[in-house]
């Protein structure tokens, strides 16, 4: 499907509604007001809040993807004000997002939520693929169909857990610093799976993903 730059002079029409498939789900209404005096990135994060569930001020920012290899990336400055150590950037928005004019009405996404602990802060992160990027009847590289709702609600209790996110830290903490990345990356995999948060972590995750990084168990040694 084509994505063409719309002229921001030709105003086709006010409002642009796209569908947001999550989890197992039916399609969620998206709709985009450009009439609207709202900021439309809050627009965007207001809905994607109340789809997925995981209140506006935890998502740090959401990946659209039209293509393999063409992404347009929102980032949420209302999240920033509430984690000021996640960036350095005025978290201010100085203008509006005219690249979301690109999206068509009745275009149809699946969303996958990652969440991603670091030492200072977590960052959960929405990424929207195209139909095309995935399919409803089988999983794909970016969707997995065995996700559930009660799963995305796992990852919304998780990324909005502040004791949690403390206790992970604090363990991340204790990483030496001067280590290989490589070896930090499968320490701090050993500390989510201890906390019995790893499935958790990123939606699109299933057999197909194991395939590739299957020396990664994502559940506690004690589980089948």
């Amino acid at each position: 499907m084509d994505h063409p730059m719309r002229d921001i002079e030709d105003d086709i029409s006010d409002k642009v509604t796209i569908k947001v498939k999550v989890a197992n789900e039916g399609y969620h209404d998206l709709v985009i007001d450009w009439s609207s005096g709202e900021s439309k990135r809050k627009q965007v994060f207001d809905q994607l809040s109340t789809i997925i569930g995981i209140p506006t001020r935890y998502i740090n920012g959401a990946y659209m993807y039209l293509g393999v290899d063409d992404c347009i990336v929102v980032e949420n400055y209302e999240c920033r004000k509430f984690n000021p150590e996640m960036s350095d950037d005025d978290c201010e928005e100085r203008t509006e997002p005219v690249f979301l004019r690109r999206l068509n009405d009745g275009d149809c996404f699946a969303a996958c939520i990652r969440i991603i602990f670091s030492r200072n802060f977590v960052e959960v992160t929405v990424y929207l693929y195209i139909r095309g990027l995935f399919n409803d009847n089988y999983c794909t590289t970016h969707y997995c169909t065995s996700k559930n709702r009660a799963f995305i609600n796992r990852q919304a209790a998780i990324a909005s857990n502040s004791e949690l996110r403390m206790k992970i830290q604090s363990k991340f903490a204790e990483i030496p610093r001067e280590i290989h990345p490589n070896m930090e990356i499968i320490l701090r995999i050993e500390i989510l799976r201890d906390f019995n948060i790893l499935p958790f972590i990123d939606a699109s995750w299933c057999h197909l993903h194991y395939l590739y990084i299957g020396f990664i168990n994502p559940y506690l040694r004690t589980r089948g």
